[in-house]
């Protein structure tokens, strides 16, 4: 309503349309003082009171009754105000908020700018296999196969720890690091055994089996399901004692944990997973016909340690970096790790450091230089 200045009961139609609309395939949830937001249950009452307690007819519970509660309740007002006459859960109903972005625009959304290869550059890490116990390790989708190839996060943690020789608790907290943004779920698909990969749903349970009571728990929290429940199972499970084998697997019911996987060109963008052919023009290339940020990233990768005074190498870096800050779309640090994983050139203190020691150089030509201006313009 701020942002649009619309009447409160216009907007309030058009989300109940959209609730209504998209179905489970926009789900709500309630939040919990005590914890996480659960989905919402399907005896949560929106009914208010009567005379003999709670409302519970038929359509005051559940989805059902808390849509048409909002439409009673919210669209006379001047504000979205809930009576507590009316329904308390009113107030503590939500959405994902990377769906309030994309049908309300809800925040702003802060998608990271990947270097994904080409399908046509990229090799596998060895080991990879396109069909498997678990299923094929490529999406339905439009456009060529290769393009559409995943890999499994378990492969892919089992690989950072090698080639980073880390601990493995250390390889999986970076992993959950990179994936924890409300974006990174686009990336994330199920594999079906005998059949193609899926797109993660929101509604993909990773905590493992549960008793039959628990599955009719009120407090199934939300922290089980999705992005947020894969992460959270992937802390627990993935830990010092190793990954669980394939008896342990199956006992604690963990099998949604392990056909979980991530697009392979991601997966090379965030973690160097896999390999990308360098032209082999880029390593013979001259630093001044350097064009964009590609042209640069190929120019880095063929040669490594190589001057970054040379050419328009700092020209390029430095509009990357003001291209990705440009309307705050990410934070500085946030550009320089991105834009250092995506060079190999490690972290972003080394960038920085590239960029601060040119700058000091500037200065010092300058400064050099003014004198002899001075000299000449009195002779």
């Amino acid at each position: 309503m701020e942002r649009d200045g619309l009447p409160c009961s216009e907007v309030v139609a058009a989300v109940c349309d959209a609730l209504d609309a998209k179905g489970d395939a926009l789900p709500l949830y309630l939040l919990r003082q005590s914890g996480f937001a659960v989905a919402l249950p399907a005896n949560a009452c929106f009914g208010g009171c009567n005379l003999y307690g709670l409302d519970v007819r038929p359509g005051t519970c559940g989805r059902r009754g808390a849509i048409g509660a909002m439409r009673r309740c919210w669209a006379s007002q001047a504000e979205p105000v809930c009576s507590v006459y009316e329904a308390a859960n009113l107030d503590c109903l939500a959405v994902p908020l990377r769906q309030a972005c994309e049908l309300w625009g809800y925040g702003r959304a802060v998608v990271a700018e990947l270097a994904l290869p080409s399908p046509s550059t990229f090799t596998p890490a060895p080991g990879w296999c396109e069909e498997d116990a678990r299923g094929y390790m490529v999406f339905e989708g439009p456009g060529d196969v290769d393009g559409r190839r995943v890999v499994l996060l378990r492969d892919v943690v089992q690989w950072i720890v090698k080639a980073r020789r880390c601990p493995l608790r250390v390889a999986v907290k970076d992993m959950v690091s990179d994936l924890a943004a409300t974006w990174a779920a686009s990336w994330l698909y199920i594999t079906v055994p005998g059949d193609h990969a899926r797109a993660m749903r929101e509604d993909d349970c990773f905590s493992g089996e549960r008793s039959f009571w628990e599955q009719f728990a009120q407090d199934d929290t939300a922290a089980s399901c999705g992005l947020l429940g894969l992460l959270y199972t992937m802390r627990e499970h993935w830990g010092a004692d190793g990954l669980p084998d394939a008896d342990q697997v199956q006992r604690m019911g963990l099998q949604a944990l392990e056909s979980a996987a991530v697009r392979m060109d991601v997966a090379h963008a965030l973690w160097g997973w896999g390999t990308v052919a360098v032209p082999a023009t880029a390593a013979d290339a001259s630093p001044d016909a350097l064009a964009d940020w590609p042209a640069l990233v190929a120019y880095r990768k063929a040669n490594p340690g190589s001057d970054w005074g040379m050419g328009n190498q700092l020209d390029i870096l430095r509009s990357e970096l003001e291209r990705r800050m440009d309307g705050r779309k990410e934070t500085k640090s946030a550009a320089l790790d991105a834009m250092a994983k995506e060079l190999g050139q490690g972290s972003r203190q080394s960038l920085s450091k590239v960029l601060s020691t040119e700058r000091k150089r500037a200065k010092q030509v300058a400064s050099a230089a003014t004198p002899r201006r001075c000299a000449m313009a009195r002779r």
